[in-house]
Formats: C-alpha cells, sequence, structure tokens
C-alpha cells in the first residue's frame, strides 16, 4: 500500500498545533506533537496524494463536518514553510445550515444524505469520524460512491475494532445511549473493504493513527514517538484504534 504523507513534514503538526489549539484538549495542547491531530494530518497527506495524482488542485467536499477542524487543519498546515495550495475549493456539507466558527470554507451546503443525492463534481468526499453516527453507514457511503467520477475518490476515518467484535460493540451501544447522540454503529478495516468491494471501488491508502495515543503525555513532545505511532498505523492500518482510507473509483 503506497504511503500518501511520505513528501510531507511531521513538524506540520507541530505548527498547527501552536496555529489551531482549539482543535485539542488544554492538556494535549501542551505537547509538541499531540496524536489526536493525527487523524487530521493523515487524511491531509490522502488529498496531498490525490492532488498529485490527478495533477492539479483538487475540489474537496466535506459531509459532516463538526467543528471544521479538516478544514482547519488544512488551512492552518499551508502557513507551514514549504507548503502549496493543492486544493481549490474546501466545501462544506451538513445536515443543518449552522456553519462551523473556526473553518473557512469556500462553499457550504446543507444536504441531508437520508433524503438527498450526494453533491456531484467533487474529487475528493471526507468523511471523518461521522459513518459511526449513522444507523446505515453504507448506505450514505453507497449515495457518495454513485456521485464520484472516474479518478475521484472517498476519504473515510472511523473508530476501528477488531471485526469479529463489531456486534458485541453495536448492542453495547444501543443499551447505553439514545438515537440522538454517540456512535451507532462499529467499524472494522474489513467492514470498510467489503463495503468498498462492493461500491467498485479500489483502496489506494490504509492507515491507522496510532499505536498508543498517550494523549497529553511526555511521549507528545517527541517528533520520533509521532513517527513510530504514523509506522505501526501504516504497517497494521487494522489495529484497534483509528483507521483511515482512501478508496477511489477507476477509470
Amino acid at each position: 500500500m503506497k504511503n500518501a504523507y511520505q513528501d510531507l513534514d511531521l513538524d506540520i503538526n507541530r505548527h498547527v498545533k501552536q496555529d489551531a489549539t482549539w482543535m485539542l484538549s488544554e492538556k494535549a495542547a501542551k505537547r509538541n506533537y499531540p496524536t489526536r491531530l493525527l487523524r487530521y494530518f493523515v487524511p491531509y497527506g490522502y488529498l496531498y496524494a490525490m492532488s498529485k495524482a490527478l495533477g492539479r488542485p483538487i475540489r474537496v467536499c466535506e459531509i459532516g463536518i463538526g467543528k471544521g477542524q479538516m478544514a482547519a487543519f488544512y488551512e492552518s498546515a499551508q502557513k507551514f514553510p514549504g507548503q502549496q495550495p493543492f486544493v481549490k475549493d474546501f466545501v462544506g456539507v451538513d445536515i443543518t445550515d449552522e456553519r462551523p466558527p473556526y473553518a473557512i470554507y469556500s462553499d457550504f451546503l446543507k444536504v441531508d444524505l437520508n433524503k438527498e443525492p450526494a453533491p456531484r463534481g467533487f474529487d475528493v468526499y471526507l468523511m471523518l469520524h461521522i459513518i459511526e453516527h449513522l444507523t446505515e453507514p453504507e448506505a450514505a457511503l453507497d449515495k457518495i460512491a454513485a456521485a464520484l467520477d472516474p479518478g475521484a475518490a472517498i476519504v473515510v476515518g472511523v473508530p476501528c475494532h477488531p471485526h469479529f467484535l463489531i456486534p458485541y460493540r453495536e448492542r453495547s451501544y444501543h443499551k447505553i445511549r439514545t438515537f440522538d447522540a454517540g456512535h451507532h454503529t462499529a467499524h472494522s478495516r474489513k467492514r470498510l473493504n467489503d463495503w468498498a468491494k462492493s461500491a467498485g471501488l479500489k483502496m489506494r491508502y490504509e492507515d491507522g493513527a496510532f499505536l498508543l495515543r498517550s494523549s497529553g503525555s511526555p511521549l507528545e513532545d517527541s517528533k520520533g514517538w509521532q513517527a513510530l505511532n504514523l509506522a505501526f498505523g501504516r504497517a497494521f492500518p487494522g489495529f484497534p484504534g483509528e483507521y483511515y482510507c482512501c478508496a477511489v473509483k477507476e477509470s
């Protein structure tokens, strides 16, 4: 599997930490290389790699934007020395028309994927830590897959579990949570790979974000610790923690 971020300086995360502390807890913000930022650095690498593959700046559609952390990460990382713009448009899509306070999107669309098709014409669709909050995640992903042009991609990030534990995790969610918040579905590398195959997509990149989060500990002051987490995640993307993938519709 290719390395999407091998040309990127790992000090980007240290720069973003200093520029956008609102993305972190007070404890994590005290560290030089917070592991939490890897959930944005890895997709940032996917966007960078997709731009290189297509040979031009790309149009990005983020669905389920939260506080706008991913767009804010891109905006902050672009201030790091040597970075060149590789996103032409960064469009936010959510079920409400409430715009996040921090990220600046080139456009914002209110779309309910339960009732409407996904917007078309984008090179990469981002769904980061959103599908675990859906009761029918594959149905939502299928709508995005239907909107893909050849060469376009879906990038997904989820909490990752061993596949055999998925039924048990979902039963535990249903026992302790109501369906207005929290996780409704559980995910594994196999579940996302099976979906991609059924949708006619090919996995181009897969990563885990860390071996051990160690949030707020002195380990997070080490660039080497950050590099070790990323290397482990690349070697074992299905390891429990977080899983990221980029699935492409081939020509």
